[in-house]
Parts: C-alpha cells; sequence; structure tokens
C-alpha cells in the first residue's frame, strides 16, 4: 500500500468536515508521463527537467476539482482575489500541495480558436501527480463526503498506475501555411518602422494543419527538446501544447527570476553571428530593458544585469539574458505576471503603438499563444513561461504558431525564414509530407 493509499484511510475522519474540500497527499509508485487520462476529460503538464534554472519536475494534472475564471483587461486582480477564496476553502491533510494550473489570452477577450479555454483560466486539478527525480508524490483533491469511502479514490488511484500505450503525435496536410499573410504584415512593420512610428513589432504567423493527430504523442516528442519548458493544458476536446524557450516570472518567497529571449538565428548558422548582429542585439536590449523597468516598478532590486548569452535549441539559437533579484515586499506571482506581459519579446515597442499595428496587420487573435502559462500556489508562488514553440490540436487539426520580432534593418524575407525554423519545433513531431511546404523537410 503506497503513503497516499494509507493517507486516504487515515483521512476518513475528515468525511465530516465542512471545509468545500480536502486535499490529501503521499507519495505514490506512478510516473506522470506514462499516465493516462481518460478520454475528454481536462488535464495539464508542466516539465522542467530540461532547465537548470528552475527546480526539475515534470507534473500531470488530471480531472477538475475546482477552476477560477476572470475576463477583460482586470482578469489577473480578479483571478488572484478567486484564487485565494478558493485556495482558502480547501483542507490540507498531511503533506499535500495544491497548484492551479492554466494561463490566459495574449489580450483579453481575444481567445480566437482557444474559446474553449475562456480569457483566464487556472485549474486545481483533482489528482496532482509530480515527480522529482525518482519520487512521484501525489495530491488529491475532493470533497468531504467522497473521503467516507477510501476504497473507491483507492481504485481510482490504481486505475492510474495501470500507464498508457505511447503513441505517435499521427499525420498531418497543410491546409494554411500562413506564408502570405506573414509576409504582407512583416513588409507593413518594416515600412512602420522606416517612417518612425514604431521601433520595434513583433508578427505571428498562424498555420494550419490537418489530420489525425495525438496531443500526448506531441508532447512526448518534445521531450528532446534541450533547454525547453514543456506545458499542455486540455479542456477535454482540444489541447494547448508546447516546449518553450522563454521563462517569463519564476517567484519562490526567496527569488525572482525572468529572462529576456529576443534574437534568432538558425541553428544551422554560427551562433556568434547573433552576439555580432546589430538588428539581433537592438530587437534583444528592447526586452532586457523592459523587464528591468517592470522589475523596478514592482518593487524588485535586480541583481547585476549580465551580457546576453546563447541558448542553442534544436533548430534555432537565441539570445538569452537571465534577470534575477529579491523582492523588497511579498508579492503575489500574478502581480508579477501582470506587471510583465506583454514583453516586447512578443509585442513590440512602443507597446501601445505595436497593438495598434498588429490590431490592423496580423488580422487573426493569437489566443493563448505567445501569452502567460504555468501554475501558483496557495502562498502566491509560482511560474510562469510565455507560451512559444506550441499548438492549439484537436483530433483533426493543429492551430501553429511562430512570431518573429522586426526592427529597423529587418528583411521580410529572411524574418519568414525565422518562422520555418520556429515552426520545425512541432513540425518534426508529425508526420508531414515533404512535398507539402519547405518547412517541412525536418519533419520525419
Amino acid at each position: 500500500m503506497s503513503e497516499l493509499e494509507r493517507a486516504l484511510f487515515e483521512a476518513r475522519r475528515r468525511a465530516g468536515s465542512d471545509a468545500a474540500a480536502v486535499a490529501v497527499g503521499g507519495r505514490v509508485d506512478i510516473d506522470p508521463e506514462d499516465t493516462p487520462a481518460p478520454p475528454g476529460s481536462r488535464w495539464t503538464f508542466w516539465d522542467t527537467r530540461a532547465r537548470a534554472d528552475l527546480p526539475p519536475e515534470v507534473t500531470l494534472g488530471l480531472g477538475h476539482a475546482f477552476s477560477v475564471r476572470a475576463r477583460g483587461p482586470e482578469r489577473l486582480v480578479e483571478a488572484r482575489a478567486r484564487l485565494a477564496s478558493v485556495m482558502a476553502a480547501i483542507e490540507a491533510v498531511g503533506p499535500s500541495r495544491v497548484r492551479a494550473f492554466g494561463g490566459l489570452a495574449f489580450e483579453p477577450e481575444a481567445p480566437g480558436p482557444f474559446a474553449g479555454f475562456g480569457d483566464l483560466e487556472l485549474v486545481i486539478p483533482r489528482w496532482t501527480l509530480t515527480r522529482v527525480a525518482s519520487h512521484t508524490h501525489a495530491t488529491l483533491v475532493v470533497t468531504p463526503r467522497e473521503l467516507a469511502e477510501p476504497e473507491s479514490l483507492v481504485a481510482e488511484l490504481r486505475s492510474l498506475a495501470r500507464g498508457r500505450a505511447r503513441r505517435s503525435a499521427g499525420s498531418a496536410r497543410w491546409a494554411d501555411d500562413g506564408r502570405a499573410r506573414f509576409l504582407d504584415a512583416a513588409r507593413r512593420a518594416v515600412t512602420a518602422i522606416e517612417a518612425s512610428e514604431l521601433d520595434k513589432v513583433v508578427v505571428v504567423r498562424r498555420a494550419r494543419l490537418d489530420g489525425r493527430l495525438d496531443a500526448r504523442g506531441v508532447l512526448d516528442a518534445l521531450a528532446h527538446e534541450a533547454g525547453a519548458i514543456r506545458f499542455a493544458a486540455s479542456d477535454g476536446r482540444s489541447t494547448f501544447v508546447g516546449a518553450t524557450p522563454e521563462l517569463l516570472v519564476s517567484w519562490d518567497g526567496a527569488a525572482v527570476k525572468s529572462e529576456a529571449v529576443a534574437g534568432t538565428s538558425r541553428r544551422e548558422l554560427d551562433p556568434l553571428e547573433l552576439v555580432r548582429s546589430a538588428k539581433d542585439r537592438l530587437e534583444h536590449q528592447y526586452v532586457v530593458r523592459a523587464i528591468s523597468e517592470a522589475f523596478g516598478r514592482a518593487r524588485v532590486e535586480l541583481d547585476a544585469v549580465s551580457e546576453p548569452e546563447i541558448r542553442s535549441l534544436r533548430h534555432v539559437h537565441h539570445l538569452v539574458t537571465p534577470l534575477s533579484g529579491r523582492m523588497r515586499d511579498e508579492r503575489h506571482v500574478l502581480e508579477l505576471v501582470s506587471a510583465l506581459h506583454p514583453t516586447p519579446a512578443v509585442l513590440g515597442v512602443p507597446a501601445g503603438a505595436a497593438r495598434a499595428f498588429l490590431s490592423r496587420a496580423e488580422r487573426f487573435e493569437r489566443g493563448w499563444f505567445a501569452a502567460p502559462f504555468g501554475w501558483v500556489d496557495s502562498k502566491g508562488h509560482g511560474s510562469f513561461v510565455v507560451a512559444l514553440r506550441s499548438a492549439l490540436i484537436d483530433d483533426t487539426q493543429a492551430w501553429l504558431f511562430a512570431g518573429s520580432g522586426i526592427v529597423r534593418g529587418s528583411d521580410p524575407e529572411a524574418e519568414l525564414g525565422e518562422t520555418e525554423a520556429k515552426l520545425r519545433t512541432l513540425l518534426a513531431t508529425f508526420r508531414v509530407g515533404a512535398a507539402a511546404h519547405p518547412a517541412a523537410e525536418s519533419a520525419p
């Protein structure tokens, strides 16, 4: 009998609790990566093991105990208040750790194809399985009444331990590669920058694949992405899945971390060209400055900022500057998310002019792409990434996204090539006909 199974029987006395829910925790012999999600159910995934700057874990959230939704310009403020109320109503038993996982749309009231995910949603799973090194800790959040029958909860736990059959990501064909729309927007951006209407703007390319696709298969294939944080959220019908290189913010009660990721070249090119590129250094510096200023407003005492370094991923090189510091006042991680999002790495400079330009030129809603995704606990600590190298997938189609920063000196055709390199992260997980599109050449 596992530690959690014993805890469930011991928690039976809490069946009469007047709490809205009870969280019971303990060790289990289950690997989250091999655990199935029931068909049509909600689930979330978080994996930081490829990063040296974050605590290494892989976490699978299954089912739905509570959710917090909010919409509009004040959605993060509302979500924080509602989440605090929900967390306070959960009675913790033993070594349980309750976390909410989720994200938000890039712009308020603009979900695009992510309508099922809402403007903002944070979900407290029924089951949270977190593996660190070779040990898995499980937290189960249930009603007090359910604790009266621990045998059924143990049976539910054991059903999770049966494992799942690993499947491929599936095969697909191009329905819309998004090239023409991206090139048009990139050319208009160059013109606006040359006219001094903008300093920088990030133009996103949206493409669509049709086929028979499996989101867990995509997630499995993305395990090979070095230096990336894997994430996923499913509403039971569609799944948002990715492997992003960019941390937005992490706050553990002692240290605050973020990073500027801007300036990209294809993997086959000399990465030192990024360091020598005036265009890429300019693009990068906009992001460093914006994060530093946002942290200053949030009363974060920043450590000395180093020179940018090269982060080499499977398909691209990035310029990266880590930023870290300490809080002068106790803050909630959602406050930091609100202070930082969106950085110039995904929007532009000045922010207002970039937002107005994109509303005219991009001609689609990004939904949850390039927006914050992550987790938060009852103490207000948590980690959020910028949801890049990602796709929205259901059984028959996938929406893929890739952006490129346009500054003075940018060449639209070269920026298109940058999106091709970024799209390969997802395309390499599918079987896509090589003749269908140049970017499919790297797909297996």
